[in-house]
């Protein structure tokens, strides 16, 4: 079925493709074709024909993740730890595939957007794909969607994933009027960054830079963020073999919980998806913190930082400023079990050691993190090595 509409002149042709689909992981509750009638880089007028798709599994949306299509987002996006984090939070999906949106230009692109979205709306029969907040999730040059999305409507964002992503703030890829990034400072951010990654802040790697370029930078990029007081964290994907474009259920499982968390936190829980809601911020002093070196000690069998993680009030006050952020503890406990393939509670931590261009986990000696004093303590079969904060070995 093709349906012609028109708004402010500009004609939109929508596609929907067969009844909806079994609402579970792979499969869509809906699928439709839409023509954004944009203006290329020269001025002229061309169509990009794309595909909406959409996901939920309850008879209310109170929100949605929202994503582009470029590389691993149709994995994160059909994933089952996903889905059924977002179902219990009564969020949806919303899946924008070939539009030419990924660096998403307000002027441009914004009518279509719109559109698309109660377009979404209208199908599916849930308001709340056109009221409700969302939560951005861009892999690659998608993270430029996610930003200048973020950005643009900041009061409707509940949180930002940039996977494998750059160029946070980069005002060459921005556009009048949201040239700076200052708006997002109170939002949730997360950067996932592959640990051997073959691009850096500048494009392909050069010959003989290091394949740890881009998650450096990002770094040294959230931590000056955090000064200014920035909500944001960075994990390093050390599975696989941590490229660009490799994947793991690892990050998954945390981008997912990511994602419940702060929308749990800041979406009210009256709210039902019918009508425009504020979202209820988590002040910095109630998140979480965690220590920025610990993606660094990823081969390391000690963990030097103390604490590795705490409540904000507890963590050391001249750290605070350029520790992680996170939401709450469970996301904070994660982050440290990604990077140490600990289990919580009572962390059970296994080091691994670096093989070529990846990483590969080793089975080893069992490690505890012990919250006081910040010892990290090795037990081998029988035998038991206990080293301080230091990294000393103590006999």
């Amino acid at each position: 079925m093709s349906v012609p509409f028109r708004i402010r002149g500009i004609c939109f042709l929508l596609i929907i493709c067969g009844a909806p689909a079994a609402v579970d992981a792979g499969n869509w509750s809906h699928e439709f074709t839409m023509t954004h009638h944009r203006m290329n880089n020269n001025g002229e007028i061309e169509n990009k024909n794309g595909t909406m798709r959409v996901w939920y599994a309850t008879s209310r949306i109170r929100g949605f993740v929202l994503s582009g299509a470029v590389g691993n987002a149709y994995k994160f996006c059909t994933s089952t730890v996903l889905r059924e984090r977002l179902a219990s939070e009564e969020l949806g999906i919303v899946y924008f595939k070939e539009f030419g949106i990924s660096i998403f230009n307000y002027g441009r692109d914004s009518t279509f957007f719109f559109r698309a979205l109660d377009t979404v709306a209208v199908v599916s029969e849930r308001m709340g794909f056109r009221n409700a907040p969302w939560i951005l999730f861009g892999h690659s040059v998608d993270g430029i969607f996610a930003q200048n999305i973020a950005v643009w409507k900041p009061g409707r964002t509940v949180g930002i994933i940039h996977y494998k992503s750059g160029n946070l703030g980069n005002p060459a890829i921005m556009f009048e009027p949201c040239t700076t990034i200052a708006p997002i400072k109170d939002i949730p951010f997360l950067a996932v960054s592959g640990r051997y990654e073959e691009y850096g802040p500048d494009g392909v790697l050069a010959p003989g830079q290091s394949r740890e370029t881009q998650w450096w930078a990002i770094r040294d990029t959230l931590r000056d963020l955090r000064t200014k007081g920035y909500r944001c964290a960075l994990a390093v994907d050390h599975y696989g073999d941590a490229s660009h474009t490799s994947w793991s259920i690892e990050s998954a499982e945390l981008m997912a919980l990511f994602a419940h968390s702060v929308a749990r936190a800041q979406i009210p829980t009256e709210y039902d998806g019918s009508s425009a809601v504020a979202l209820e911020r988590i002040p910095e002093s109630e998140g979480w913190l965690s220590d920025t070196a610990i993606p660094a000690l990823i081969d390391s069998p000690t963990i030097l930082a103390e604490p590795v993680e705490s409540a904000f009030d507890a963590f050391p006050a001249h750290k605070r400023s350029t520790a992680y952020w996170h939401s709450d503890s469970v996301v904070a406990r994660r982050w440290v079990d990604f990077h140490t393939a600990g289990d919580y509670p009572g962390a059970t931590l296994r080091p691994r050691i670096g093989i070529g261009s990846g990483a590969r986990r080793l089975t080893g000696p069992r490690i505890h993190i012990q919250s006081s004093p910040y010892t990290v303590r090795i037990e081998l079969r029988q035998s038991e090595w206990v080293y301080d904060s230091r990294g000393v070995r103590l006999e």
